[in-house]
């Protein structure tokens, strides 16, 4: 199936008619909102699906009364995000910095207020990297958390 999207040109020229995928009709309703850059990203088809939901989480690690380490969570809140494996690359560099590299999550750069965990299909990771990938996403490479 194609739906027929109308976007007016960023020289203010006229309407022009896309033909765009069935797949891609979930985010025209946002279409409106993102900003030039990302409406590229989006014609290109490079803009990535936030399918999953994860729990950011702001605390730290602590000793319980047992002595085992024990997460204090002082925040936690849910955004949508994009959660993959990590590439090939990603894992090499883990190593070399002694980690390994679990998941990669990839959300809305707004969301991310430098939260050191990550809560995801009932498992907790600890956020080891973060990198910026466009003007709107930026990419955090997890580890398993020792808690």
């Amino acid at each position: 199936l194609i739906a027929t999207l109308r976007t007016q040109s960023n020289c203010g020229a006229g309407l022009i008619m896309r033909k765009i995928p069935q797949k891609r009709r979930i985010i025209l309703n946002v279409t409106t909102q993102l900003s030039l850059r990302s409406r590229r990203q989006l014609d290109t088809g490079v803009i990535s699906m936030m399918n999953d939901i994860v729990l950011l989480v702001g605390g730290e690690i602590k000793k319980d009364a047992e002595g085992y380490p024990a997460l204090s969570v002082v925040s936690k809140r849910e955004v949508f995000a994009s959660v993959s494996s990590p590439k090939r690359a990603q894992r090499d560099s883990a190593l070399r910095h002694d980690y390994v590299a679990t998941l990669t999550v990839t959300i809305y750069r707004e969301e991310y207020n430098d939260e050191q965990y990550i809560g995801f299909a009932g498992r907790t990771y600890e956020v080891k990297q973060s990198y910026m990938l466009n003007a709107d996403e930026i990419e955090l490479t997890c580890s398993d958390a020792r808690c």
